[in-house]
């Protein structure tokens, strides 16, 4: 098992640059471009609600992002100590597709990473938050 810690602060700005490295140490260890993509997606997503909702767009605070691989699965894990967001239910969305003036400017963050990825959990643990997603690594974009 390979295993990659990356730290950023609690800034926007810094979230591009991890896309961009999950993107890449996803593709090294096997995955199709697309499939990495679906994985960046998720991560940015996820670490996007970590500065919004749990540090409040809070500067400074630390977000952890542990990657690790085995030769079936991706394995990442976003930790902050911020806000707990309870209990992690999968997300419905009730939209009409058809009439996109309707559609939130939000809310779509979950919904996207627990259809991308394989397998998302959620739990808090003395203060340390941590968000779960596995891929397989020769997994395509699920249907």
């Amino acid at each position: 098992m390979v295993s990659i810690t990356l730290t950023i602060e609690s800034d926007l700005e810094n979230v591009s640059l991890v896309g961009i490295s999950i993107n890449a140490l996803a593709q090294h260890f096997g995955m199709s471009e697309s499939c990495a993509d679906d994985v960046e997606i998720c991560v940015v997503e996820g670490i996007n609600n970590v500065i919004e909702h749990a540090y409040i767009h809070d500067p400074g605070k630390t977000v952890a992002i542990i990657v690790e691989s085995n030769s079936t699965n991706l394995y990442i894990k976003i930790k902050d100590s911020g806000i707990s967001m309870g209990k992690l239910t999968e997300p419905e969305i009730d939209v009409d597709l058809e009439n996109i003036n309707t559609l939130p400017e939000g809310g779509f963050g979950l919904y996207i990473i627990h259809n991308l990825m394989d397998s998302v959990q959620y739990g808090s643990v003395d203060g340390t938050n941590t968000l779960s997603m596995t891929k397989r690594i020769d997994s395509t974009t699920k249907s």
